[in-house]
């Protein structure tokens, strides 16, 4: 349990320097290595899992991706992650299978749209 304490206070501090930096949107993706079924209904929770789940719930963050994208042959898993405080900006988000037979990973991708975030920059700036 002390990696689990250790992990949310890290996560935790993360998202507190994040926010301090005011940014217009946060995405976040990458090989976060937890497990949670509220990211894929057929994979179980893991302690790490559960704690980035709380905390992105705190933070009012999403996590996009609800497919596997750590395929192994003893099993499957949604541990590569597209998390994000703007989940409107995507216009399509998924998995695509990897270049790399030999690679478990899989190709997670988002879509955003930049005429949208483009919009609302100009407008910040004509202000």
């Amino acid at each position: 349990m002390n990696n689990v304490k250790h992990s949310s206070t890290n996560y935790s501090s993360f998202f507190n320097v994040l926010r301090n930096e005011n940014p217009h949107s946060i995405i976040l993706t990458g090989d976060f290595n937890c497990r949670s079924s509220q990211w894929w209904s057929d994979d179980e929770d893991s302690p790490q899992g559960t704690a980035l789940d709380e905390l992105m719930e705190t933070n009012n963050v999403y996590q996009l991706i609800d497919e596997p994208t750590n395929v192994r042959t003893q099993g499957m898993s949604c541990i590569d992650l597209v998390v994000t405080d703007q989940p409107n900006m995507f216009v399509d988000y998924g998995v695509h299978p990897s270049l790399d037979p030999h690679c478990e990973h899989q190709i997670v991708f988002g879509k955003i749209n930049v005429s949208e975030l483009y919009g609302i920059i100009l407008k910040l700036t004509c202000l």
